[in-house]
């Protein structure tokens, strides 16, 4: 058999078309596989999605924000805004889009008071956001927006306003920066006010930037509560220009002035000085910040009398009518002396608190006993915190009754040796002058959520009626208060000239004092109550002098704001009145009354302005002790004015000490 011979070169040709045959099926079997593999992956991602990829993608493509509500407003009693909350204009940048030119660097620079490097260098941060300047005015916001700066952008964000100024600052209080509450109810009701900052989600582009604006964020913003005080925006301004005309005048340390209607508890004005704006508060020295009737306790000097009283006669441990003898001025107590203004020899226990005799006091306090006597000032609410509504509040200090000594009990009956808030001063003395009943002082209005607190009844109602007898005989001719008088009006009161006590000296200070008044109004309906204190004041230091005219003054616009009638008609009292002096005849000056007035305690200046045009017999100089006409005289038969005058007015009281 003859074999054919292969032409040359076909059998590699064959073999070289195998080889490549099988590499071809090779990688079409690994596009299969790899197709397949990646298939198969995909499918797992989508309907088995992986935890770490889904954060990853949603880290990338949204932001979860949170959305502070926009702060609650704070209004008066009549809805008469205090504290509001206004959206201004903010601005941030996005680093990676953040590219300003030279011209628009140095503009912003200008608009922020930025360095133009600190500006640059925003855009070499790795985040997606950067605060470039918050809360910027109007004017420079619209500057800043017409420059069209790419990746610069505005957000509106809240600011606290206080658009009275001053005005009930230490009440108020303020917010930093981030809007939390620092001082005041701003602080005591953050919570409320502040509300629940609410979750957001956003979507954002390949860039970072949001694909939601601004509006629709604040669409999705909650709101905090609104929160309405006791106080009143006009009772609280006459409070605090009484108050500032009393430091200037007096040229004290710090004041305050609380007003109270008695029925309720309500706080009708809270003042202060110094005093501070809280919109500009950074640059307001801290301790005017406080609200020192609320938060410094102080030895409370006579004023305090009162509830050493109001233990005596519901403990029936003396009869009003009864004598009380007092040392003709001067009593032994261990080695210390107690001293009296004026000295007595006998007085009725009801006269202790018309002539301040602190040792007619220590010795109704002997007969109330000292354990009674530190339980009475417990059941006054004293030593314990009032609840007031106030962050910082002082409980005071009373010892323990343990620790009284025989000098303790006696100096604590006229209150030294024993500290107390303002505000619990003028809570206690509510009761004494309500008719008996603790009523719980607040800043807060009710609400179906906050009720007014139930009275609580701690003296009889013969011994309140009581107390007000002698309150009110203490600011008529011959009592230390005369200068609290109201006019029109039947008022009750008790003065307080406390030396103040150096920590350094320990010892009771000569020339410090705290003057204090503490009164009420009317005397048959009485409804107000207001407590006046000026700390350390220089040209004269006695709370008859010094507090009482400016109780006088602010009872008297009070009395006419909430519409009390008068209930003394047939009365014109002289007090420093900050009224200006009418140009009318004598006898327009008068009113309708027809029967000549008492002008025990006036100032000649007084009567003098009150009566120009008169016929006056003048001799001394000082203040009125005596006067012809008699008071109730008719008008009529008035021709010729005839005063005799004393150098010390008789509402000068003896500092409370040893």
């Amino acid at each position: 058999m003859i074999r054919r011979k292969s032409k040359p070169g076909a059998h590699g040709r064959r073999s070289a078309d195998r080889r490549h045959g099988s590499r071809s099926l090779l990688v079409l079997a690994l596009l299969v596989f790899a197709f397949t593999a990646i298939s198969v992956r995909l499918y797992f991602i989508q309907v088995y999605p992986n935890p770490r990829l889904t954060r990853l993608q949603s880290s990338q493509l949204s932001r979860v924000t949170e959305l502070q509500p926009q702060r609650g407003d704070i209004y008066d009693t009549n809805l008469e805004e205090l504290a509001v909350t206004r959206m201004v204009d903010s601005f941030h940048v996005t680093p990676a889009l953040f590219r300003p030119d030279p011209v628009q660097t140095a503009a912003l620079s200008r608009l922020t008071n930025l360095p133009a490097r600190d500006l640059l260098a925003l855009r070499k941060r790795t985040s997606h956001f950067a605060w470039l300047i918050r809360r910027v005015d109007e004017t420079t916001s619209t500057k800043i927006k017409a420059l069209g700066i790419p990746g610069l952008h505005l957000r509106k964000e809240p600011q606290r306003a206080y658009p009275n100024g001053s005005m009930a600052a230490h009440v108020l209080g303020f917010v930093n920066r981030d809007s939390k509450g620092v001082y005041g109810i701003e602080r005591y009701l953050d919570d409320q006010l502040s509300g629940q900052p609410t979750t957001f989600t956003f979507q954002r582009d390949a860039l970072g930037r949001s694909l939601y604006g601004e509006k629709a964020l604040l669409q999705r913003q909650h709101y905090g509560r609104d929160v309405v005080l006791t106080l009143d925006k006009h009772l609280q301004y006459v409070a605090e220009r009484e108050l500032a005309a009393a430091m200037q005048e007096h040229e004290a340390h710090n004041g305050f002035i609380l007003l109270m209607d008695i029925t309720n508890g309500q706080l009708l004005a809270v003042a202060h000085y110094p005093t501070f704006d809280p919109n500009d508060y950074g640059h307001a020295d801290p301790a005017s910040w406080r609200a020192r009737a609320f938060t410094d306790p102080f030895e409370p000097g006579s004023t305090f009398k009162v509830f050493t009283m109001a233990a005596a006669l519901a403990r029936e441990a003396i009869s009003p009518e009864d004598l009380v003898y007092c040392e003709d001025g001067k009593i032994k107590i261990g080695k210390h002396h107690i001293h009296d203004t004026h000295k007595h020899r006998w007085l009725k226990y009801s006269e202790v608190i018309k002539y301040s005799s602190n040792i007619g006091a220590l010795k109704i306090a002997r007969k109330v006993g000292p354990a009674t006597l530190h339980d009475w000032y417990a059941i006054f609410g004293f030593g314990q915190l009032t609840g007031v509504g106030y962050s910082g509040e002082s409980a005071g200090s009373i010892k323990p009754v343990s620790q009284w000594d025989e000098y303790l009990a006696a100096t604590s009956s006229f209150g030294q040796g024993i500290s107390v808030t303002g505000i619990q001063l003028l809570g206690a003395f509510a009761a004494a002058v309500n008719g008996g009943f603790m009523v719980k002082p607040t800043l807060l209005r009710p609400t179906p959520e906050q009720p007014i607190v139930e009275k609580k009844r701690i003296l009889p109602e013969h011994v309140s009626t009581a107390l007000r007898t002698y309150l009110f005989e203490a600011v008529e001719p011959g009592g230390t208060g005369v200068r609290a008088r109201v006019p029109g009006f039947r008022v009750g009161g008790k003065t307080g000239t406390a030396q103040k006590y150096d920590q350094q000296s320990r010892a009771y200070s000569g020339e410090r004092y705290l003057a204090s008044f503490l009164g009420f109004g009317p005397l048959e309906e009485p409804r107000l109550a207001a407590l006046v204190v000026l700390d350390e004041p220089r040209k004269s230091y006695y709370g008859g002098t010094v507090a009482a005219p400016v109780f006088s003054r602010v009872m008297s616009e009070a009395f006419a704001y909430l519409g009390l009638h008068s209930t003394d008609t047939n009365r014109l009292i002289l007090t420093d009145l900050a009224i200006p002096e009418p140009q009318l005849p004598p006898e327009a000056l008068l009113g309708d009354l027809d029967r000549f007035p008492d002008l025990t305690g006036a100032s000649l200046r007084e009567v003098l302005r009150r009566f120009p045009g008169r016929d006056f017999s003048i001799k001394g100089s000082g203040f009125v002790i005596d006067q012809n006409p008699v008071p109730g005289t008719p008008i009529a038969q008035v021709s010729t004015i005839a005063i005799t005058l004393a150098d010390r007015s008789p509402d000068h009281e003896r500092p409370d000490t040893i």
